[in-house]
This record gives C-alpha cells, sequence and structure tokens, in this order.
C-alpha cells in the first residue's frame, strides 16, 4: 500500500516542478525538479537582452544599406561622367578635368554641334519637323519686267505631292525655272522658283507681284491642310512613298518640271 501510494506520488506534478517520492527499506526521499522555471527565466533574459540590441542592430542595418545605396549612387555618377568624357574632343586633359570643368566643356560643345547642325540643315535644305509653307516675290533684277517667286514647303511625303504642285503652278500661269527637293525620315522640302509668263499676264508689277505671292501662298497652304486632313482620317500610314526614300537623306533628282 505504501510502495503503491510512493508510486502515485511519483507522477504528481505541481505547477512547474515536478515531485518524485520513492524510498527502499523503509526510507523515503522527496526530489523536486524543475519543468520549465529555467528555461522562462532564460528567455527572459533573452528577451530583455534583444531589447538592448535590437535598436543598434537597426541602426548599423540602416547604415550598410546607406551606404550601399551611396556606392551605387558615385558609381552611377561616375558612368555618367566616363560617359560626357566621351563627348568631349580627345586631349590629355580630359581625365584630368574635374565635374564643373567636364560639365562646362560638354555643354560648349553640344551648342557647337547643334550650331554645326543648323548649319548644315541651312545648306543642304533638309526637311524640318514643321510644317511650313515660305513665299517671297521679287522683281528680276536682270529683267526688271518679270517677277520672279521663290517659294518653299515642308510636309510629310505623300505620292501626290510632285502633281499638286505642278497643278497649282500651271493654274497661276507661272513658270517654273529651278527646283530642289530633299527627303529625311518620311519628310520631304520642295523649294523652287517660279517667274510670271510674260508681260502680257503682268500689266501692273508691284500689283501683279503681291497678287502672286498671296494666291501661291493660300495654294501651297491648301496642300498642307490636305495632307494634315488625310493623315487624322486615314488609318494608313506614308508606306506609299517608301519606294522612294531609299535612304534616311536623300536629295532627290525629281523635279516639278
Amino acid at each position: 500500500m505504501n510502495r503503491s501510494f510512493e508510486i502515485e506520488m511519483s507522477a504528481l506534478q505541481f505547477g512547474d516542478c515536478m515531485v518524485f517520492r520513492g524510498g527502499f527499506g523503509g526510507g523515503g526521499a522527496t526530489g523536486f525538479v524543475g519543468s520549465s522555471s529555467n528555461s522562462s527565466m532564460k528567455a527572459t533574459n533573452n528577451a530583455a537582452a534583444g531589447d538592448v540590441l535590437g535598436p543598434e542592430m537597426k541602426a548599423a542595418m540602416a547604415m550598410k544599406s546607406h551606404c550601399e545605396a551611396e556606392r551605387r549612387r558615385r558609381e552611377r555618377i561616375n558612368s555618367h561622367l566616363s560617359t560626357l568624357r566621351g563627348l568631349v574632343p580627345t586631349t590629355s586633359k580630359v581625365s584630368k578635368m574635374d565635374k564643373a570643368t567636364l560639365l562646362a566643356q560638354v555643354i560648349m560643345q553640344v551648342k557647337e554641334l547643334k550650331n554645326n547642325a543648323s548649319q548644315i540643315s541651312q545648306k543642304t535644305h533638309l526637311p524640318s519637323d514643321t510644317d511650313e509653307v515660305t513665299v517671297e516675290a521679287f522683281i528680276d533684277e536682270m529683267n526688271p519686267r518679270e517677277i520672279l517667286i521663290k517659294a518653299s514647303i515642308c510636309c510629310k511625303d505623300r505620292p501626290e505631292l510632285l502633281s499638286d504642285l505642278k497643278k497649282i503652278i500651271r493654274s497661276l500661269r507661272l513658270k517654273i525655272m529651278s527646283s530642289e527637293i530633299a527627303f529625311l525620315e518620311g519628310r520631304v522640302k520642295n523649294e523652287f522658283v517660279v517667274a510670271c509668263e510674260g508681260n502680257t499676264n503682268c500689266p501692273n508689277m508691284e500689283k501683279n507681284k503681291n497678287k502672286l505671292s498671296i494666291s501661291l501662298q493660300k495654294a501651297l497652304e491648301s496642300i498642307l491642310d490636305r495632307i494634315s486632313a488625310q493623315a487624322e482620317f486615314s488609318p494608313r500610314t506614308l508606306l506609299a512613298g517608301g519606294k522612294r526614300r531609299r535612304s534616311p537623306f536623300e536629295s532627290s533628282p525629281y523635279s516639278l518640271s
């Protein structure tokens, strides 16, 4: 009975402690073994340590992230500066330039290139990105009884453009003296000089000069309006003119005459 009672007591647990009782030869002993007190104390200590080290670790991680971001930023800047150095004419001083000097040199170089491109465009009569018409009438110095009109039209290339220009010139009874056409990436610029045919059509030189100039201006502008309307309502692109555009820039032998 006593042994059975002792065995049953050995299986009892009180709170966080396990109680073992038993003995031999009538003796007895009681032992207590903690089941979770030590682990709870360790967890409490670890949590306290975590509360102390947490902010420091977070600060260290934030600092590391900031340093990495700064390093990548500097690498991007150096890469861009290296690209800019390639825009400056090669000299022994390019690699030694500070950032401010390098940027100033690049700005000067870009302005110079832009100016050169503008001059080349004026000399070669390249089409611009803007649809425009220019008309200038004057009296021929070699023949004071003849009216000359210098005109140009810049627009998207259309296969019917030349035929439209010819119709306009014929309707105004003008004679083509010279013409020049340039193509650039789907755009065309046509410059031409026309003259009034004979004195019978020009009884009053100054009056007819202004009249012809205004008439030609309106006729050319009507072409631009028609091209804009076609581009707005037609789903087709300028593929119809593709056969004539063999390169990004082409001086064309086509003429109005």
